[in-house]
């Protein structure tokens, strides 16, 4: 746990693994990335991959000016993964952010589409209650 407390000081954990994981105008510095990659190894964590969309997060309008990253991931360990070995992360469309909603899914996809899928409608988050 002490390297996750050391990458505490960026700030969040919203940090790349890889350099391809960016497309945009400055690239991440390698020893956040390499720091952040051993985080994960000596918490004995791994990504957990993800479907649909290969960037979570979007800014910038103009080509000059677009950043695109994988910031948000699943992590998990052996032990999770033994207990709920059908889990997936996908990646879902935004709406209002800059970054992409990831929906975590622990029941296979054949259970999964017998059962009445929930539906979340954006409009829902400017009703007032």
């Amino acid at each position: 746990m002490e390297s996750l407390e050391k990458i505490r000081g960026y700030g969040d954990y919203n940090e790349l693994l890889y350099s391809f994981e960016k497309v945009g105008v400055v690239p991440r510095k390698e020893r956040r990335m390499k720091a952040f990659r051993k985080a994960l190894d000596d918490c004995q964590l791994g990504d957990m991959g993800y479907s649909r969309n290969c960037f979570t997060c979007e800014q910038g309008n103009l080509p000059k000016t677009n950043i695109r990253e994988l910031l948000d991931k699943g992590v998990t360990n052996n032990d999770w993964l033994s207990m709920f070995p059908h889990a997936k992360i996908k990646h879902l469309p935004n709406s209002f952010s800059d970054h992409y909603p990831i929906l975590l899914s622990t029941v296979s996809e054949k259970k999964r589409n017998k059962a009445t899928n929930f539906k979340f409608e954006a409009w829902w988050t400017m009703e007032s209650l």
